[in-house]
């Protein structure tokens, strides 16, 4: 299943972040993936259906989709010939002033960002790819030829991509244009050196990288100076705290600009609402049924308006009005296994604001018997003798599906091939029943007692399951260990993944 994937990370040190990556197919009119998310926890956390619920947990996650940032690589993004390239769809659609022709400001405004994002998402690839390089030991000589001819391709994406300036001073573009170049060249700048940073983090403390070492530095210099120039507030100094919380802020503003152009609309839907009050009104016509039944027995049984009649109506009305109740509350409890806990359209604005799909979720608490033998056996993959007389362990399964309808949404989109689904989880309620951080623990140091301060942890186990076409397939399980004390997350392990 390398065409689709998953991946668990966090968001801030409260909030758990899940990314899953569905591919769009080109060769099918339709496709379906689904998303079975299962939560491990220790019984003395409470995360149970009583104490924590269905609700609970819906209230605390957020679902967005987005497309995924398109995968050009730098080469591509400069090379004319590629007319996939946002640069170079930015360059024609400049031509058209020298034409003659009106230029669509949403055009510009959109290949500006997206240029932004896969900008962003080339050079980040590239510094895991060194990272991943120096970590396994290559030969520095190899990872000096991929800095050149990294740096060399930011070089030349840089030049020709500053080069549009003075294209935008033409008296037909407006001005949001010109603002909307001077933003995506600040975001541009900030990604450059931030990743340049990241790669001068990994190559100062290798003696072997010295002369690479010198020339990042001379970079990020060159960087600063030209944000400098432009009068951009992205300039951060350890003497002045105030300029580098305009930095933060900017740089927050600049990357929801950017990233705000891949997002989706995902509306609820109202099938769920409309089923709800028609099980709700068979509700109100039984009880409405029973109260008419009771009311010819009383007439047929006793004086209108005597003592005994007035009995049975009332008896009759309290009735109707608990059968009411109790069934609305039943049918409607059972309305999830018909429909789904939370329903949503996917709607995409660069098509038309055309609904190209439907994203669904369900949240059940369940025993860890009630589990699939597959998702049981890759959690206790470690050997416990004394498992079977432990408490079990709480479980809740979320499970998410997205119908993608890929005709629709492909004919308005050339470069697209997948789109992410995020889905973020608040754990505020998860850190309630945690002890303190922090505890004194004694150990014998050079024959003499002391006490060191050690930290509290609870782990709870992760694992997640991708298929799609309603588990046509055999799917992909991937193990995670998410490392929790009461006040924040320290980490999520990525432990194993397996053939389901």
């Amino acid at each position: 299943m390398s065409d689709y994937t998953c991946k668990v990370t966090t968001h801030g040190r409260r909030q758990l972040e899940l990314d899953a990556t569905y591919p769009v197919v080109s060769d099918r009119a339709k496709v379906q993936y689904q998303l079975d998310f299962y939560i491990f926890s220790p019984q003395n956390l409470g995360l149970n259906e009583r104490r924590y619920g269905r609700k609970q947990f819906l209230q605390d996650l957020e679902l967005y989709v987005r497309y995924t940032p398109y995968s050009i690589p730098l080469q591509k993004l400069i090379d004319p010939e590629c007319d996939l390239s946002p640069l170079v769809r930015i360059t024609s659609m400049l031509c058209d002033t020298c034409l003659g022709r009106e230029i669509k400001p949403e055009g510009v405004l959109y290949e500006l960002r997206t240029l932004v994002n896969a900008y962003h998402s080339q050079t980040r690839a590239v510094r895991n790819l060194l990272r991943e390089l120096v970590q396994r030991g290559s030969p520095p000589e190899l990872i000096t030829e991929r800095l050149d001819t990294f740096f060399g391709e930011v070089d030349t994406f840089l030049t020709r991509f500053r080069d549009l300036r003075p294209r935008f001073l033409d008296p037909r573009i407006s001005d949001l244009l010109r603002e909307g170049l001077d933003w995506a060249d600040e975001g541009i700048s900030l990604s450059t050196e931030k990743v340049t940073y990241q790669i001068y983090d990994l190559c100062a403390s290798r003696p072997q990288f010295a002369t690479v070492t010198a020339m990042i530095r001379d970079r990020l210099s060159w960087e600063h100076r030209y944000r400098e120039k432009n009068g951009w507030t992205t300039l951060a100094h350890p003497a002045t705290p105030e300029a580098n919380e305009s930095f933060l802020y900017r740089e927050s503003m600049l990357k929801k600009w950017a990233q705000g152009v891949m997002y989706m609309d995902i509306p609820p839907a109202q099938l769920g609402a409309r089923i709800a009050h028609v099980l709700a009104g068979f509700a109100a016509a039984a009880a409405m049924a029973f109260a008419v039944a009771a009311a010819f027995l009383a007439d047929r049984l006793f004086t209108t308006y005597s003592l005994p009649w007035a009995f049975v109506i009332v008896v009759a009305y309290i009735f109707k009005d608990r059968i009411k109740e109790v069934l609305r509350s039943a049918l409607i409890a059972y309305l999830p296994r018909v429909v789904a806990d939370d329903e949503r359209l996917v709607i995409d604005h660069l098509g038309g604001d055309r609904r190209v799909g439907k994203l669904r979720a369900r949240v059940r608490f369940c025993c860890p018997r009630d589990v699939p033998d597959a998702v049981t056996r890759l959690r206790h993959v470690e050997a416990n003798p004394f498992r079977n007389i432990l408490p079990p362990e709480n479980v809740i399964h979320f499970q998410s599906e997205l119908n993608l309808d890929c005709k629709h949404l492909m004919e308005p989109h050339r470069r697209l091939e997948s789109l992410t689904n995020i889905l973020r989880l608040q754990l505020d309620p998860w850190f309630r029943n945690m002890d303190d951080p922090e505890n004194d623990i004694s150990c014998v140091v050079n024959d003499q007692r002391q006490e060191v301060a050690a930290k509290r942890t609870y782990h709870i186990n992760i694992i997640l399951r991708l298929c799609r076409d309603r588990a046509k397939e055999v799917g992909t399980l991937s193990r995670y260990r998410l490392v929790l004390c009461r006040d924040r997350i320290l980490r999520v392990e990525h432990l194993e993944s397996l053939a389901g």
